[in-house]
């Protein structure tokens, strides 16, 4: 059975994976530039369209807000989301 807690490490090692990615080619590009790698960078437009047409408990600033975020940090979130579930129903 893969444990919450794995997931966690994963999306960890997910997130310093690409962030240091990006440091080697911030150091190795001649303009100095940061780029931000986003979910949406990753995904055509035409998957995630349709959440502009969802009225729902303003559930479409959530979802681009989510989708905007960069990748780093939202795999650092995940990361905290898994250790907390995996502290509430694993046991030792």
């Amino acid at each position: 059975m893969f444990r919450l807690g794995n997931l966690g490490f994963l999306s960890l090692f997910g997130s310093i994976i690409i962030l240091m990615l990006q440091a080697i080619t911030y150091l190795l590009n001649e303009d100095f530039t940061w780029k931000k790698l986003r979910f949406a960078d990753i995904l055509d437009p035409q998957y995630y369209n349709w959440l502009d047409n969802i009225t729902l408990f303003n559930f479409n600033s959530i979802a681009n807000y989510v989708l905007n975020m960069p990748l780093s940090v939202l795999l650092i979130c995940l990361t905290i989301f898994f250790f907390i579930l995996s502290g509430i129903f694993e046991k030792v």
